[in-house]
């Protein structure tokens, strides 16, 4: 287990972790140390990174590249306080699935410009290669293997030129200039290449642990192997998972179907940037085979971020059967954007996962509500369901100081209890924001809607991981023999089984897909603008007479 050093800007340690198997879940702590200010931010995983698909800097001029002995300049523009937030801008969208232009030796292809100097966490860049544009019967061929090795070799060669970047910014300058050498070294996070090849991948893994040449050993700094300048490890599912979809998983002859094959293809195929395929139980299998291959050489001890998940059940298996400690939440950002407030927790409640009298399963709860429906227009609950639940902005709003209530009649007279005291008063703030306020909102076309619901669905995201660590750092009971089932991994393993069998997974074919059509049908109507809507119904009204 790793031990907490202030002589290095990012560590990682493990609280605890299943001691049968290498890709168990565990919980840890990723901690980044403030260098020059003595402070440090702690982060318990598994955590949750919040993805901002629309930055507000949807450029950066070379000037703002450019040295600057003021830190934190990012974080006072974007509103956050550096003691308790990390900020990490990448190159690519991890849930943009648009085809691009071929990265060349000396370059990478992007569809924007997101970068950003000196953040806590760099991201190495890499080459994910994508399946070949030509056709066969209807689906793309696949990636080659020419095309696979110069992928890995490219990952390699632009993490080393990352790694002397670094090590020349620490280095003093030849002749006197104005900026000193800096003293800021980030965190370098490197993307697992290799497709849907387990041996390109655990090729590239290795080639991390290679040793380095005399010459190549002075460049980085007086690294001997690439892995002891990389800080953790990122898995890009969507890019993976588009490897999987031109060619069907080999299974066994009892299992392979031509029927179920077509499935698997139509179901990766159908993905857009905004909502990333659903994947079957079989491609969760072989991809976590893949994962395996690229995670099993490298060390355990360093912190693990997947990108482009789709749900809390994707989650849930990947803490399971691979052990990442990080992932992204974009899919609660989307489902915000679509109107859906999401409801969930984990462990499930009871009520949820339990049996009728007749021994079956109670229908699945969808993992949220679709806010566009016309049965919330008067629904006067919160958004978590019941209040004291959920902390976030439109749960738990904070008044502002020196506001007053505007009463128009006596539906605005604040609620009473029977002891005669305002809910205001009892929660020490304002009242929370409807389910029916919220759908006035979204029918208004008012931007608030939306970030009123990813504000809160953010916060639903953060306390499911706060349930799974909860449930991981549970008292095992005892010592364990090597060769017996970790109780504390069993009990994980019965709560995500009773997840799985009371939330339905957060696909295209539930809310999100039901919202996605009542969002564009209201879209349609803004559209057509008012003097639209009002030459249609006199239309209309002409033609009926």
């Amino acid at each position: 287990m790793d031990t907490k050093s202030t002589s290095r800007p990012l560590t990682f340690s493990l609280s605890s972790s299943a001691d049968s198997s290498k890709f168990g879940p565990r919980t840890g702590t990723l901690v980044v140390s403030r260098q020059g200010e003595g402070k440090s931010v702690d982060i318990d995983t598994p955590a949750l990174l919040t993805l901002e698909q629309d930055p507000p800097l949807p450029t950066l001029p070379l000037s703002a590249t450019a040295p600057n002995a003021n830190a934190h300049r990012l974080h006072r523009h974007l509103g956050l306080d550096p003691s308790a937030h990390l900020v990490s801008l990448v190159l690519r969208d991890p849930y943009d699935t648009r085809d691009i232009p071929t990265n060349g030796k000396d370059f990478v292809s992007a569809l924007c410009l997101r970068g950003v100097r000196k953040p806590d966490i760099v991201l190495a860049l890499a080459d994910e290669p994508t399946p070949s544009h030509s056709v066969n019967q209807g689906q793309r061929t696949g990636i080659s293997q020419k095309r696979l090795t110069k992928s890995v070799e490219r990952g390699r060669e632009w993490l080393a030129q990352l790694l002397a970047a670094v090590s020349r910014s620490h280095a003093a300058p030849a002749a006197p200039t104005a900026i000193p050498p800096t003293t800021h070294t980030p965190g370098i996070f490197v993307s697992l290449v290799g497709s849907n090849s387990p041996a390109a991948r655990m090729a590239f893994a290795r080639s991390l642990l290679e040793p380095l040449s005399e010459l190549e050993t002075a460049t980085l700094g007086g690294l001997k192997v690439l892995d002891e300048g990389v800080s953790g490890y990122v898995v890009d599912l969507v890019a993976l998972r588009r490897g999987l979809a031109p060619t069907p998983i080999p299974a066994s002859a009892s299992e392979t179907s031509a029927a179920t094959a077509q499935s698997i293809l139509s179901t990766a195929s159908s993905a857009t940037p905004s909502s990333p395929p659903i994947p079957s139980p079989r491609i969760h299998e072989h991809e976590h085979a893949l994962l395996h291959a690229s995670l099993g050489p490298l060390s355990a001890t360093k912190p693990r971020l997947v990108t482009g998940t789709n749900g809390p059940h994707d989650i849930l298996r990947l803490v399971r059967d691979v052990g990442v400690d990080g992932v992204d939440a974009g899919w609660a950002v989307q489902a915000g954007g679509r109107g859906v407030a999401l409801e969930f927790g984990f462990p499930a409640p009871v009520a949820i996962g339990s049996s009728t009298e007749n021994g079956k399963q109670d229908i699945e709860k969808q993992l949220g509500h679709n806010l566009y429906d016309v049965k919330y227009a008067l629904d006067l609950r919160p958004l978590s369901g019941e209040e004291g639940v959920c902390a976030c902005i439109a749960c738990k709003p904070v008044p502002v100081p020196g506001e007053k209530r505007i009463v128009h009649s006596e539906v605005d007279v604040p609620q009473r209890d029977g002891d005669g005291a305002t809910r205001d008063g009892e929660r020490g703030g304002k009242a929370p924001y409807t389910r029916a306020y919220i759908h006035h909102l979204l029918h208004t076309h008012e931007m608030s809607a939306h970030a009123l619901l990813v504000a809160h669905n953010l916060a639903t995201a953060g306390r499911f991981l706060e349930g799974v660590r909860r449930v991981l750092d549970s008292p095992s009971g005892g010592e364990i023999a090597v060769d017996e089932e970790d109780p504390r991994q069993r009990n994980f393993e019965e709560e995500i089984q009773r997840f799985e069998a009371a939330y339905a997974e957060l696909d295209e074919e539930g809310v999100m897909s039901e919202a996605e059509v009542m969002w564009a049908t209201v879209e349609r109507a803004r559209g057509k603008g008012r003097l639209g809507r009002e030459r249609e119904k006199a239309e209309l009204k002409g033609a009926s007479v």
